[in-house]
């Protein structure tokens, strides 16, 4: 993708936008959950990243069992 592409479809309400915006919201969910004085521990790490997985398949209309 081009930088332009990138912007365009980062204004776009689409199923690839969407997906990319639940991505981002987790990674930095995670991110911070790592960075607390007491950190997630890697259960509740993975149990975040599962979550993430399944928000990303409905954006996508994917059903997952």
């Amino acid at each position: 993708m081009t930088d332009q592409d990138v912007i365009d479809a980062m204004h776009s309400d689409t199923q690839l936008n969407r997906a990319r915006q639940i991505f981002s919201g987790a990674c930095a969910a995670i991110e911070q959950a790592a960075a607390q004085r007491r950190p997630a521990g890697p259960i509740e790490i993975r149990r975040m990243e599962f979550e993430a997985v399944r928000k990303i398949a409905e954006a996508l209309g994917v059903q997952l069992q």
